[in-house]
């Protein structure tokens, strides 16, 4: 094994993306940090004990490198190229006060949301 190894292909390597290319797209839109510092290039190169951030979304997960490793091999052999050095935390923790109530074209609404927007015009028709 190797003691360094590009960042796009160890987060292949660590299944962490399923492709190579939406690795590379996930250090260039910014989403990775190695040691707490932004990847701009997917050349940057990773070593055991380096840590990485990860944001998906509005998820972040932060890893350590325990092995480079040399192939994208089954799930079980990736998860051992890294340790999670804690759980996967959510970024917005902020929820809007409209959050109860479904997204515009999200579909038919469910009878609890029926409920609630005859509760509110209700609410909103007495004062």
């Amino acid at each position: 094994m190797s003691d360094i190894l590009r960042i796009d292909k160890w987060l292949w390597f660590a299944r962490f993306s399923k492709t190579r290319s939406r690795a590379q797209a996930l250090v260039t839109e910014g989403c990775v940090f190695l040691n707490n510092h932004k990847v701009r290039k997917t050349k940057q190169t990773v070593r055991k004990g380096d840590c990485i951030s990860i944001v998906y979304g509005s998820v972040k997960r932060t890893v350590t490198v325990a092995a480079t490793g040399t192939h994208r091999g089954p799930a079980k052999e990736a998860c051992l190229l890294y340790q999670e050095d804690r759980p996967p935390e959510s970024i917005n923790n902020e929820k809007s006060p409209d959050s109860n109530f479904r997204i515009a074209g999200a579909g038919r609404p469910t009878k609890r949301d029926r409920r609630r927007l005859e509760k509110l015009f209700l609410q909103s028709g007495s004062d």
